[in-house]
């Protein structure tokens, strides 16, 4: 029993070193990655701009929209509450069954406004998608930026 307990507490310490791995080798360094042309710098500014302009329009649109919808919300209420007071066959019931025609004609519109308008919005998140995929990563040199920056500060102008 002896020589076996001997045995292990000479094999364990090989045991132990064997069981240790050799450290990874230092990781490659990553290549350097080419400076973006003017070009390029400029056309992902541009796409930049573009997608401002876009969120500005579908931003007022948007109000646009909610502003309308809850006037024609307002409307169809006053609407509702009138009813009781027409009396069926008269005039004045006409006039409340043309008037419930035009209300739902705006609503459709209204509708029909979300669903494009809902597209838009999957158009605009797919082209900055795209344009954020394409300029996210750009690499400018000092020089071309400043070049670039300063023609769109003197075309601003």
């Amino acid at each position: 029993m002896k020589n076996l307990i001997a045995a292990l507490l000479f094999t364990l310490p090989a045991g132990f070193a064997l069981a240790q791995t050799a450290p990874a080798p230092a990781a490659p360094a990553p290549a350097a990655k080419a400076l973006a042309t003017r070009d390029e710098y400029r056309t992902c500014l541009r796409l930049g701009d573009e997608a401002v302009a876009r969120r500005g329009k579908l931003q007022q649109q948007k109000y646009d929209y909610d502003t309308r919808s809850r006037q024609l919300s307002i409307e169809m209420k006053a609407h509702l509450d009138a009813k009781d007071t027409v009396k069926p066959g008269t005039k004045l019931a006409e006039a409340y069954n043309t008037t419930t025609e035009q209300l739902n004609a705006r609503n459709m519109l209204l509708n029909s406004e979300a669903d494009q308008f809902d597209k838009d919005i999957a158009d605009h998140n797919r082209v900055s998608a795209e344009a954020s995929k394409r300029c996210s990563g750009l690499t400018v040199s000092q020089e071309d930026m400043q070049a670039v920056n300063a023609e769109r500060a003197a075309a601003k102008k």
